[in-house]
This record gives structure tokens, C-alpha cells and sequence, in this order.
């Protein structure tokens, strides 16, 4: 598709507009206005040349949240818990559970497949039912918040554990493994499942599998530095669940 002259004013390439065609066609991207679109376009374009310039170790590759910019990333990812979000907690250590994670509904109506429940990128009710859910939840463990005792139980489970998920490495990951100054200390805003642990080039990696969807990251999972509390995951404890 040729470049419109507005877009070589701006500074965007031919090559860059055609992967910009690409990405929304890919992702089934529509707009509501021109100037909602031209937007984000230049957030695209934006992630694009960076991905481009500083994919070294070819850690970032183009995907769906590619038009987003951090701040709506945090929107994205971040609990806004209001009086309409019930919480529980364990008592005897005063450990609040996530309140995204809905424990109760977990324990009273099972856990969907993900192919029957998939993640919908947006707030909204738990709509998790009895009639369709494959496992019955009969307890909700929690370890202690360090990584060795998380890897430990890591053994005989796979563990819910929680991170800060806005980096920009986020955003755009492929493949590699997240260090722990890809993305900081920041407080946790999200929940992810450990599903085991693996040693590359003599270094211990967590191995995890995210809710954002095949297309995101190495087929919906990711890789993350282990004993270097990366992206914050020793503020919280991790979960488990044992299933009847």
C-alpha cells in the first residue's frame, strides 16, 4: 500500500507503513476516527523503531499490544479494587489474596479451561461456572515470599505468583529471558503461573505461562531470572491449589 504524503511529512517510512497495514490487519485492529488511528499508529511506529534498534539478543518482537503506550499498559494489567471486588485473606498470617484472582469463586465453582474461559484483556464479572469447570478447588496454599522456597515447592505444583508487568520488555517480548533490570522493583500488578524452572548457559530461569493470549510472547509463555527477585516477585507469596 503507498504511503500517504501526510505519513512521509511525520518522517514514516514505506517499510514502516506497510508493517503498520500488517500489524492491524494480523490483530484485527479498528479505529473509531482518523486521528484515534494516526495515534496509534505513532505509538506503533514508536515500539517498532525501538524493537528495531535495541533487539540485540532478539528479546522483543511486534504483537498486539504493540499500539498501546505504558500508561495504558497499566490499565491494562493494574486491580482497581472497589466495593464491588470482594477479597479474602488467610488469617493466621493476615496475607491478602489477590483480589483479581477470585479465590471464592475458585472454590466454590471449580477452574475453567482456559479454552472455555479466555482472558478478555478488560475489567468485568467473574463469570466462572460449575457446569463446565473440570477440577473442584479443595484448598488455597501460599508459600513463603522468597524465591527459594517458591522454587522448592515448584517441585510438586505449578504456583500463581505475582509481578510488575508494565516494563516496556512486557509489551513487547518474544523470547530470551527478563532480568530483573528489564523491569524493576515496582509494586506488583499482576498474576502469573510458575510452571517450572529451567538452567540455561549455567543460569536458573523461571519459566511461566502468562493470560495474554498465544500471539503474545514464546507461544503464551515467558522466561524470567530466578534468586534476583526480578520484577518484584518476592513482595508477594506465591500461590498453589490442591484439586479434587
Amino acid at each position: 500500500m503507498n504511503l500517504p504524503f501526510i505519513f512521509l511529512i511525520l518522517g514514516v517510512s514505506q517499510p514502516e507503513y506497510d508493517q503498520w497495514h500488517s500489524f492491524k490487519s494480523v490483530y484485527k485492529k479498528n479505529y473509531n476516527t482518523i486521528s484515534e488511528e494516526k495515534y496509534r499508529m505513532e505509538i506503533f511506529i514508536k515500539n517498532l523503531r525501538e524493537i528495531q534498534n535495541q533487539n540485540h539478543d532478539e528479546k522483543k518482537s511486534i504483537n498486539e499490544f504493540s499500539d498501546l503506550d505504558p500508561y495504558e499498559l497499566m490499565e491494562y494489567f493494574e486491580v482497581n479494587n472497589d466495593e464491588n471486588i470482594e477479597t479474602d485473606s488467610i488469617k493466621d498470617e493476615d496475607i491478602n489474596l489477590e483480589p483479581e484472582l477470585k479465590w471464592q469463586e475458585f472454590k466454590k465453582n471449580g477452574i475453567n479451561f482456559e479454552t472455555d474461559y479466555p482472558y478478555k484483556a478488560r475489567q468485568g464479572q467473574c463469570k466462572i461456572r460449575s457446569n463446565n469447570a473440570p477440577k473442584l478447588v479443595r484448598q488455597v496454599k501460599y508459600t513463603a515470599n522468597k524465591e527459594v522456597s517458591m522454587h522448592k515447592q515448584l517441585s510438586y505444583s505449578p504456583l500463581i505468583i505475582g509481578i510488575y508487568a508494565s516494563a516496556k520488555i512486557f509489551r513487547s517480548y518474544k523470547s530470551g529471558f527478563i532480568t530483573a533490570s528489564d523491569c524493576g522493583h515496582h509494586t506488583i500488578n499482576h498474576a502469573v503461573l510458575a510452571v517450572g524452572a529451567v538452567k540455561e548457559n549455567g543460569k536458573m530461569l523461571w519459566k511461566c505461562r502468562n493470560s495474554w493470549g498465544q500471539s503474545w510472547g514464546d507461544n503464551g509463555h515467558f522466561k524470567m531470572s530466578m534468586y534476583e527477585n526480578t520484577c518484584n516477585i518476592e513482595q508477594s507469596s506465591a500461590f498453589y491449589v490442591t484439586v479434587k
